[in-house]
């Protein structure tokens, strides 16, 4: 009948929906840790060279004073 016909058409385009939804939200947070991985490598590439400037810093003192 074709109520029968619309609700079957309402099911399959609401689980299609549905499937699209999950689909991009699972793309979204992929992307997310991406970036978050990305922005955590370049923090600790800057810890690294923030640490050999003040290295560096102290054995220029140290030299100076001398």
């Amino acid at each position: 009948t074709t109520v029968e016909d619309s609700e079957r058409i309402f099911t399959e385009l609401i689980r299609s929906i549905e499937k699209r939804r999950s689909e991009v939200t699972q793309l979204i947070r992929d992307h997310e840790k991406a970036v978050m991985n990305r922005a955590e490598r370049r923090l600790n590439r800057l810890d690294l060279e923030l640490n050999e400037v003040s290295s560096f810093q102290k054995h220029m003192i140290m030299y100076i004073s001398f």
